[in-house]
């Protein structure tokens, strides 16, 4: 199977998703982690994404430059990057709507009118409390 991890920012795949990324590596999945911003206040932290990504195993990684808590101002460029990305895959895990950050929103609302056939949204518990809509048991 291929899976897509698209995020607002470096971080998010792994702290959110960590555990279900190495599960399916190990199960011999492929993995892309799709970042759609690597600054933050201005400080590139590409290298922090890269060993974060090499340290679970995915290979297969990307990120685009919108500058954190300004989303907004590039909500039709990410439309068109999300269009892009997303086809292809078996499944792809994004953002929850029901997330508080605004970045992680304008990702997942814009996930959710781009592609929604086999679309998996997490939630952070420190971004807002929600059921989630699948499950990982690792």
């Amino acid at each position: 199977m291929t899976n897509l991890f698209i995020v607002s920012h470096i971080d998010d795949a792994e702290l959110s998703c960590g555990g279900t990324i190495q599960k399916l590596i190990e199960k011999g999945d492929h993995v892309k982690v799709y970042s759609l911003s690597y600054r933050y206040n201005n400080e590139d932290l590409s290298s922090e994404f890269i060993k974060s990504m090499e340290a679970l195993g995915v290979e297969s990684f990307q990120y685009f430059n919108a500058e954190t808590r300004r989303f907004n101002a590039h909500n039709n460029r990410i439309a068109d990057i999300m269009y892009e990305k997303m086809k292809g895959y078996d499944a792809i895990y994004t953002h929850s709507t029901f997330d508080r950050h605004p970045d992680h929103r304008i990702v997942a609302e814009q996930a959710r009118r781009m592609h929604n056939e086999n679309l998996f949204t997490f939630l952070c518990p420190w971004n807002g409390h929600h059921e989630e809509n699948h499950f990982v048991e690792l």
